[in-house]
């Protein structure tokens, strides 16, 4: 429920005003085309955060700076999606994404690697200490992407929590959540060999080894192109 809550909130950003067309009849990059045209003013940003927090957001969004911390979820997803049909109503401008996440859910990443894939301007990515898991898919779909020099990448295979005792009692049920984890693996395997060049074997041996990578690591592998460079000090 909360998902389908984030994504109506989303949905009804992108569809406000468009009341001329039939909305059964456009799919969601159609929308975040028209919202880019019939732009709507003062977005919103993380509806449940702070005060202080969501104005240092919005601040940082006025500089088509979009800021990805903590964990990947709904409220993730929606934040992104606002600020992407927020920068497209501005002609979308080139825009910095900085990542700060141990990764999250896996289907919401998916919906905002999805987002930023769609976004016609160019988006350089820049991991700011630490991007592990889904924040790594998401980094994927930056035009170029960057890491400070200190800062640590890890890709792993999907888990989940959520397997109650009655999947565990069931064999056609643990067929089924196994085979949905194996779909969303070779999503990722898929995006991954794209940006990298390596084959699925090769991403799935360095997943099973679940260990941080340096950014010199993650650059020989090919999951970022180039290291901030320090400014000379002196």
């Amino acid at each position: 429920m909360a998902l389908l809550y984030a994504f109506h909130r989303v949905w009804r950003e992108l569809t406000k005003s468009v009341c001329e067309v039939d909305l059964y009849l456009i799919d969601f990059k159609q929308l975040i085309l028209y919202k880019a045209k019939n732009p709507q003013p003062q977005p919103q940003t993380h509806t449940s955060v702070n005060p202080e927090k969501k104005r240092l957001l919005e601040t940082l969004l006025a500089k088509n700076v979009i800021w990805i911390e903590d964990t990947v979820n709904e409220e993730t997803f929606e934040y992104v999606g606002m600020s992407i049909a927020t920068l497209m109503g501005r002609g979308s401008p080139p825009i910095k994404l900085y990542l700060t996440s141990d990764g999250g859910l896996v289907h919401e990443g998916l919906y905002i690697f999805d987002l930023l894939m769609t976004y016609p301007g160019q988006i350089e990515g820049i991991v700011a200490g630490y991007a592990r898991s889904m924040a790594v898919v998401i980094l994927q779909a930056c035009t170029k992407r960057l890491t400070f020099e200190h800062s640590h990448i890890m890709i792993h295979h999907v888990s989940t929590q959520k397997v109650t005792l009655d999947i565990m009692r069931s064999d056609k049920r643990r067929r089924e959540r196994l085979g949905n984890m194996e779909k969303d693996q070779a999503d990722i395997y898929r995006i991954l060999s794209r940006r990298t060049g390596k084959s699925v074997r090769e991403i799935s041996r360095v997943c099973a080894q679940n260990k941080d990578m340096t950014a010199t690591e993650a650059k020989t592998f090919g999951l970022i192109d180039d290291i901030v460079p320090h400014r000379s000090i002196e």
